[in-house]
């Protein structure tokens, strides 16, 4: 009889236990706040940070940006990671063949008009070896740049 009151009670103290660990839990207070700017607000404030985008020295802003950015002539010459990987671990030619899916219905009557794909003839790239393959040097017109 007494052991039954102890189970009683542990497990009514058990079960008060575990209501206000899930109360608690429940009040907790919201990490991020309700009210401020949406995302899209935020966004469009950055867009909008100090220039019109018809505004003939933003475009003039926005022009000399994006040369910056091109490419250059030299970036082939120069020396980067993947440069180096490639020259190191050429991939060895895998031949791409050529397919054509005719127009046809799909499985649901819908029309799916013809494709051309295009997939390896391998199932896997593979890569040689450093000194498997001589790589191949860009070819370089004689003459060229000298003023001739």
């Amino acid at each position: 009889m007494m052991c039954r009151k102890r189970l009683f009670w542990l497990l009514l103290i058990s079960l008060l236990g575990l209501l206000l660990q899930i109360a608690g839990c429940a009040s907790k207070p919201r990490l991020l706040p309700d009210g401020g700017p949406t995302t899209k607000e935020v966004y469009e404030g950055h867009l909008a940070n100090g220039y019109d985008q018809n505004d003939a020295a933003s475009l003039e802003f926005n022009e000399h940006r994006a040369a910056a950015w091109e490419p250059r002539y030299e970036s082939r010459w120069m020396r980067t990671t993947q440069n180096e990987m490639d020259l190191k671990f050429p991939r060895i030619p895998n031949i791409e063949m050529q397919g054509y899916v005719y127009a046809h219905l799909s499985p649901k009557g819908h029309p799916v008009p013809g494709y051309s794909v295009t997939f390896p003839l391998y199932e896997t790239i593979h890569y040689a070896l450093p000194g498997e393959v001589v790589p191949k040097m860009p070819s370089i017109t004689p003459g060229a740049g000298r003023g001739d």
